[in-house]
Formats: structure tokens, sequence, C-alpha cells
């Protein structure tokens, strides 16, 4: 197998490699792969996407790919597209420090060879999950067109970079060569002047003898920087072909354009870890004579946050799904505070019958509701159902707890003053509106939209909640917690592998139930609602949240999607 001659500054030679082969023979996982790629020091890029559309992909497949175009979609097989932005995706996604990847198609009916168009609108996909999700949406619908110029495309990255100023990898996958090679040739210089490493990825039967030579024949640029793969042959050829096929993509990565290698000193781990942390409530208000359900209690910043208001005095009803993990948690309070006056009850917000149940209980048992805690959550799960039949994110992460507040909202009001606090998620502005025809039929499902969609609901309904109840003594606010190193996060692929060293980069529990515990117990904060924190303050939301009209429709809607009476 032909390899390039290497960087001297590249990940090839960092690892002593001497021959091609040698250095690949190494690794054997992906996994693999993205540690070697941390110890090379690299800690951080963000990564691009270009996908061609030419015509001729409808019949480079003839050798390859079982005679089937290079596009073609199906139910048990991925095509070398689908293959390539998820093998590249896994191994770098965890060094994406913002999650978005803009991804463009070129050569299309529509930009034939002089434009680039966007998967989504906004111009970036939110993880690679999100890239193939749109590939696979898009695609049959896309008019295969030509011919081949990169050049818009490398142009469109370097406007990303000079706006975002970080690294970027730009991964270009296609199927034929080049046939504008002077406005490629030219784009392929100007982006040296950035810092851009370009990775083109010939997939389908080529003949791919042009390009194998291309980057010997580019003229003089500030650093070497496009590398070419023949992805056929290496996945055709290679002992580990999905590692060798990330290696070989990757292996000339510069070291000396990634401004985030650097020796990172014992005071710098001290302020980074200290800066991710984000705010700290300040507050020593005690709680003694209130009482406070927190949902979802059992784990995470939800047990942290009952832990602290316990120790503040408070009552505290721990509503969990899970009996045996409730309990577990209900020890684990009651060991760290000495507190009597931790309760446990039964609540499963997938359930309308469940969470009925444990209103009436409480409305019931309790003489008053001081502060609501809506914490529970599920986060961006494969398509599932609520027993009552809806998307499960939006089913439990929003209509469960818009159901429960108004079940118990009467008890509240006459506790006033109350608090009622919503955790949102920086994931609003992953969407623009709240749309759940888009989310509930398992053919148009998209798990970040569903997620970014309930979260969105967990503010517009904050906000409708807050201008019903002016005057009442009761406010309404809903927060972020920031990116904490929690269970939440168990659908994510790879999470099992990930989750012990996820504290290293983000909030740990009690850090995270930071701005939860702000929220329900800082003095200065009686009289603010219909407003959204983040570490601890006020900060604004998106525009979509700020929408009062879509707020009374959300609320309109949920009502009768729960059986609320008016």
């Amino acid at each position: 197998m032909k390899a390039k001659k290497s960087n001297s500054n590249s990940l090839f030679s960092f690892f002593g490699g001497s021959s091609y082969s040698s250095f690949v023979d190494r690794f054997t996982s992906l996994e693999d792969v993205t540690t070697a790629i941390r110890k090379a020091g690299v800690e951080g890029c963000g990564l691009i996407f270009g996908i061609d559309y030419t015509a001729s992909n409808a019949v480079q497949g003839q050798r390859s790919f079982g005679g089937q175009s290079l596009h073609s979609i199906g139910q048990r097989f991925l095509n070398p597209y689908q293959q390539v932005i998820c093998i590249l995706g896994e191994t770098l996604e965890s060094f994406d420090d913002d999650g978005k990847i803009p991804a463009f198609g070129f050569g299309d009916a529509s930009t034939r060879d002089r434009a680039v168009f966007p998967f989504r609108a906004e111009g970036y996909c939110y993880g690679f999950h999100d890239v193939l999700e749109m590939y696979n949406q898009i695609t049959p619908n896309i008019r295969l067109s030509g011919g081949t110029n990169f050049a818009p495309l490398i142009n469109k990255a370097i406007d990303i970079v000079k706006r975002e100023r970080t690294y970027h990898i730009l991964v270009i996958v296609a199927d034929g060569q080049v046939t504008n090679e002077k406005e490629t040739v030219n784009a392929i210089v100007e982006a040296s002047n950035w810092p851009i490493s370009i990775v083109m990825v010939g997939v389908g039967d080529g003949p791919w003898d042009i390009m194998e030579d291309f980057d010997d024949r580019l003229p003089r640029r500030n650093f070497d920087n496009f590398q070419f793969v023949n992805f056929h042959k290496i996945m055709t050829t290679a002992r580990n072909p999905q590692a060798a096929f990330a290696l070989q993509a990757l292996m000339e990565i510069p070291d000396h354009h990634n401004p985030v290698v650097i020796t990172i000193s014992a005071i710098t781990v001290a302020v980074f870890r200290r800066w991710k942390a984000g705010g700290r409530c300040l507050s020593k208000a005690r709680l003694d004579g209130k009482t406070v359900i927190i949902t979802g209690a059992n784990t995470g910043i939800g047990k942290e946050t009952a832990v602290d208001l316990a120790n503040r005095g408070a009552r505290v009803i721990l509503a969990c799904r899970d009996k045996s993990r409730g309990e577990n948690a209900l020890a684990d309070v009651i060991k760290r505070t000495g507190s009597k006056q931790v309760v446990l009850k039964s609540l499963d917000l997938a359930s309308l019958e469940s969470v009925r149940k444990f209103a009436q209980d409480i409305n019931k048992t309790e003489s008053r509701i001081d502060i609501l805690l809506n914490n529970a959550g599920v986060m961006m799960c494969p398509y599932m159902k609520t027993s009552d039949g809806f998307e499960m994110q939006f089913g439990t992460n929003h209509l469960g707890h818009f159901l429960l507040t108004n079940l118990l909202l009467e008890k509240i009001k006459r506790s006033a003053p109350a608090r009622i606090i919503n955790v949102s998620s920086l994931a609003h502005t992953f969407t623009t509106k709240i749309d759940y025809d888009k989310i509930k039929d398992e053919k148009s499902y998209s798990r970040i939209e569903a997620y970014a969609q309930s979260k969105l609901a967990n503010i517009l309904f904050s906000r409708e909640l807050s201008r019903r109840l002016q005057g009442t003594g009761v406010t309404v606010n809903s927060l972020h917690p920031g990116s904490v190193a929690t269970e939440l996060g168990r659908y994510f692929p790879g999470f099992t592998i990930l989750y012990p060293t996820l504290s290293l980069f983000f909030k740990s529990p009690w850090e995270g139930a930071q701005t939860n515990i702000h929220c329900a117990v800082e003095e200065s904060l009686e009289n603010v609602t219909g407003k959204y924190f983040s570490d601890c303050a006020v900060v604004q939301e998106s525009k979509a949240a700020r929408d009062d009209e879509a707020a009374k429709s959300l609320w309109e809607m949920s009502a009768k999607m729960v059986g609320l009476q008016q």
C-alpha cells in the first residue's frame, strides 16, 4: 500500500513510524486511534464534512459496491459515504468541543461545480450521528450532476475557520478525481494560510492514480495540508480496516497548526478545572419548615441538590421512577446529611397514570410545597414511546412535568412564597420551534431534535406559567445546569467506555447542581420569575424560547395531550 512521505510534524512521525504497515498494525480499534491522537498532543479540533453528489456516483460502485450507486441507502448495509461519516465521526467527535459539525453537499444539480449546500439550514449538524441522519434524509431526493470541484467547499471551510478561530479537519468524500484542478489547487494553497487539514477520501472504483500523486504536484504551501485516502483499497486489504482507514486519513495532522497542543502545567489544569466548574451558589439560606419535591433525585445533579437542601433543613421528597435505585439514593442522602426529613416516593414521568397517582398522594399527605424542582429527564434515546403513546423525550421531559406541576399548583400557591424550577438545557438552541409532528413518528425521528424540542418546551412552559402566576407569590424559572458527567448521557454511543473520563472535561454532579440550588434558595430571587439561568446567573435564552405566542400554543397543545381541564 502506497503512503506518501510523512510530514515530520505528523502523528505518523510522533509515534516513530518507519513503515506504514508496521505502524498500522499497532492499532485494532477506533478507540486505539483516538487514544493515539490524544497522546500525540491533539486536544481539540473542529470537523467539517463535504459529500460529493456528482453523477458518476451512480456507476462508481460496479466493482467496489456490488454494482449499486455509491449513494444507495438500505436497512441492512452502510454505503461508503455512510461508513466514512461513522468511522471518522466516531474517531474525532470527542475532540470537537461544541459538537457542531458543518456538513455540505456539492456536485448536485443545484450547485454543480460552483457552490455547496448545507445539510441543515443553520449550516451545521449536531454531532456525527446527526450528520448521518441528515445524509440519510436528503440523499434520496438529490439529483446527481457534476463536475468535481473542491474549491467552493474548501473556501467555505476557510470562512468557518476565520470565524471560529480554531483548528479544523475538512473531510471531503468523493467518488472521482478533480475535473476543475486549477481552482481546487488554488483553494488548497490558500487554505495552507489557515489552520485547516484537508483529507480527501476516495470512494468507489476509481481509478485513483492521479489523486494518489496529487499532493506531490501541489505548489509550495505553508504546511502539508492535503491527504488522499483510497477508502476501498484500505477497507479490503487491511487487517483492521476501520482503524487502518482512520489512521491513514489522520496521520498527517500537523501539530504546529493545532492551537490546543500545549504543555499543560499543574496551574493550567487547576485553572481549567475551576473554569469548567462554572458558577457556585453562595447563599447560606436555611429551609427549615419548607417542603421540597425533586424529580429524578436518585442520581446526578438531582441527588446532589437533595443533599444540599436537606442540609439546609428542608423536608425533601425524592420523586424517583426506579424503586431500587431510589432506595439507594435515599440511604445515601440520609447518610450524608443526617436528616430524618428525607422521603422517597414513586414517580414515573413517562406514565400519566403514575404522575396522577403521585400528585394525588402528595396533595393528600403533604401540608405544603415550597419548592418544586422538575429535574428528571431522558436524553437522546432511540425512538421509544411513553405509556401513553407520546415520543419518550418530549413525553418525559415536558408532558410529565407539565401535568405534575398543574396537579400540584393549588397547593404550591397556598404555600407562597414558593418556587417552581424547570431544568432545561443549552440544547434548546438546537431547534427553532416546537413541531411535535416532526418527532412523533419513528420514520422522521431524530433523537437530537426530539431532545432539543423537549428542552425548548421546558423554557416555554416556564415562561407561560410565570405569566399565569403573576401576583400569586409563586415564581417560575428555568435553567441550564452545564455539561455534567452524569448517567443522563447513557444513550450516547460509547458512553460506557467514556464515562470514567468525563470528569476531566465536564462538571461533576455537585458542580452541575449549583444552579439548581441557586434558583431554589437565593434570597435575591424571591420575586424573579420567567428567567433562564446558567452558572447561577440570568442569561438570555434563544429567540425561539422568548416567543410568547409559541409558549401559549404549547400550553394549549400540552393540556389537550395530557387531558388537563383548562
